[in-house]
């Protein structure tokens, strides 16, 4: 029967063996069933026991968590454990990392993308936040697919929130208080084309 220190011991050997740069991960607690194999661009997969067969190895490769993603785990191959080591990063190679490591990717090019939309929602609410001379903060989780900005000023004279979507091409205002000239000056920031709703 395959233990987790067993597998430990195929993942130093397989690791090496792999496209690209792979290193195998010493477990954080011994008693962690799985082996981690860490590799480009955080990629990484894990070897473990597979719990419906004595003589099974499961091997997966993990989804990491970014913007809008929660961690999980993504293709997966099963191997006998009976097979060299050499054989097994031969079946990793050809069934499991091409899939993987494309859909690794384009999840990878996803997130750098909303990053970039994020700081240019964030850099325009600093914008308008100076206009009003107060400062921002992000507030999560109220409206999903929006970079939502609190503004808000020290004396009380100016609050709102400013909710900012892909990156600055559209945008709603609500901010209370606004002089005329404050008004005009948020205008003149905001992208001619971008649709504003102020209230």
């Amino acid at each position: 029967m395959i233990d987790r220190y067993s597998v430990r011991e195929i993942a130093k050997e397989v690791a090496p063996q792999l496209t690209g740069v792979w290193f195998y991960v010493e477990p954080g607690n011994d008693n962690d069933v799985c082996a981690t194999l860490d590799g480009p661009d955080g990629a990484a997969i894990w070897l473990r026991p597979y719990a419906r067969s004595t003589d099974v190895i499961e091997i997966r490769g993990e989804i990491p968590k970014g913007l809008g993603i929660d961690a999980r785990y993504g293709h997966s191959i099963r191997v006998s454990s009976k097979r060299s080591p050499d054989d097994i990063a031969g079946e990793i190679r050809r069934r499991l990392l091409p899939r993987y490591l494309a859909e690794l990717a384009a999840i990878n090019s996803t997130i750098r993308a909303e990053k970039e939309r994020d700081e240019k929602d964030s850099a325009l609410a600093a914008e308008i936040a100076l206009i009003v001379g107060g400062r921002h903060g992000r507030l999560r989780g109220i409206d999903p697919g929006a970079g939502v900005e609190w503004i808000g000023r020290t004396d009380g004279n100016a609050s709102g929130e400013v909710a900012i979507y892909n990156g600055g091409t559209s945008v709603n205002i609500d901010i209370r208080g606004l002089t005329a000239d404050q008004a005009i000056e948020i205008l003149r920031i905001v992208k001619p084309s971008t649709p504003v709703v102020a209230r």
